[in-house]
């Protein structure tokens, strides 16, 4: 008896529309992860700069403290009361061209005579109680905001140091404020104060203005705000 034959349907392979859909959305999730890991990254990276920025000045602040109530302190305007300050610059007056010399239609005669007459005044030396009234540069108070702008002028020590959510100079804030997304990378330093006897914690911190003396020891806490405008405590130092 004839075994009987099984006719096999052929193995036909077929490529769908609805297969291409699926691998372009296969490769859609793919790049969108790694886009986003590529975003998260940077995010992440700003975030560290900032922290870097912090224990910059918190490195700085640590080193100078110990130094810093000597007359000839670096950065003067960091000091204590004895520091010294360097006198202020004094600009040159400009020299007078021959052109701008002589008005139109004036000849030279009249404009020697009017040089002559215009120099004729002597100037008074100044008196000796003048120069006694005038403020030495160990007397001039220091403040907070006279030191960060010195520590970041051309010739400070901190000159580098940039807000990267920003690119742009360093910004500064008196507090996180997650509600305000612009404060992404900006620093907040405070003042840790006593509290009185007895209290349930024993300091508090308050707000470091730019009016505000360091010509005393303070205790500084330092804190970054990330890119949520939430705080990063960074330290607690002795400045």
């Amino acid at each position: 008896m004839d075994n009987p034959t099984h006719s096999n349907p052929p193995n036909t392979k077929t490529f769908f529309f609805s297969d291409f859909l699926f691998l372009c959305s296969i490769v859609l999730v793919i790049v969108g992860t790694a886009y986003v890991g590529v975003l998260s990254y940077e995010e992440g990276m700003k975030t560290e700069i900032s922290k870097e920025n912090g224990e910059a000045f918190a490195n700085w602040f640590t080193q100078a403290s110990p130094k810093r109530m000597d007359s000839d302190f670096a950065v003067a305007a960091c000091g204590g009361p004895n520091t010294i300050m360097p006198p202020p610059k004094a600009e040159e007056p400009a020299a007078a061209t021959p052109d701008k010399a002589l008005a139109e239609g004036e000849s030279e005669v009249s404009a020697d005579k009017s040089s002559t007459v215009a120099a004729a005044p002597a100037t008074e030396a100044p008196s000796e109680n003048a120069k006694a009234e005038a403020p030495t540069a160990a007397s001039t108070a220091k403040t907070w905001g006279g030191c960060l702008k010195a520590l970041l002028n051309d010739n400070g020590p901190l000159v580098k140091l940039y807000n990267p959510f920003t690119n742009g100079p360093l910004t500064f804030a008196s507090k996180c404020d997650p509600t305000d997304i612009n404060l992404a990378g900006a620093m907040v330093f405070n003042k840790i104060s006593p509290t009185p006897p007895g209290s349930p914690t024993p300091t508090f911190l308050e707000e470091l203005q730019e009016s505000d003396s360091i010509e005393q020891k303070l205790q500084i806490s330092v804190t970054i705000c990330d890119k949520g405008s939430y705080p990063i405590h960074v330290a607690d130092l002795e400045f």
